[in-house]
């Protein structure tokens, strides 16, 4: 039941920029926050973020993803989203800061593979290694994780040690 005079109309922006985001409308969300404004949702400003960021509008993305982050920062994909948006901007140290929180929030496979791609990025290769083999042993078998270590293994060149992984998946 809404308290305010506000909740229905942020209720219904909430519904049509989710659905907007399914149908990936992104330049529809991105109008339709502009005229909404101020969005006060934490998950309608990640939607609109992520708009932005398909759109490759990076300044953008990460106004809404730190505003997203700022109503709710106890919210790991937020986290995971600006450190993917910062990796695309180059800012290895604030996406490396944005993942570590994220994995400290919630561990999950997605922000551990972005994260390892970040180092693959940067050249930290065994702090990549690191955190794709920390996944796999809290998951052991898990066949995405395994074949994403394998593929990161096989992408630095150790392909005889990557072969063995990918013989697990088979």
């Amino acid at each position: 039941m809404p308290s305010g005079p506000n909740d229905t109309d942020d209720a219904d922006l909430h519904d049509t920029v989710n659905a907007l985001c399914r149908a990936r409308a992104w330049e529809e969300v991105l109008r339709l926050a502009r005229a909404s404004e101020p969005v006060e949702d934490g998950t309608t400003l990640w939607n609109v973020g992520w708009a932005a960021f398909k759109l490759d509008r990076l300044d953008e993305a990460l106004g809404y993803l730190r505003r997203a982050r700022d109503v709710d920062p106890q919210r790991g994909i937020t986290h995971w989203a600006l450190g993917v948006v910062y990796s695309e901007m180059g800012e290895y140290g604030l996406a490396e800061q944005s993942f570590e929180t994220a994995l400290a929030l919630r561990d999950t496979f997605l922000v551990r593979r972005t994260y390892a791609l970040l180092c693959l990025r940067s050249g930290d290769l065994e702090k990549g290694e690191t955190l794709l083999r920390e996944g796999l042993a809290a998951r052991p078998g898990d066949p995405e994780r395994i074949l994403c270590l394998a593929n990161f293994l096989f992408d630095v060149g150790r392909r005889d040690e990557a072969e063995v992984l990918y013989a697990q998946t088979r």
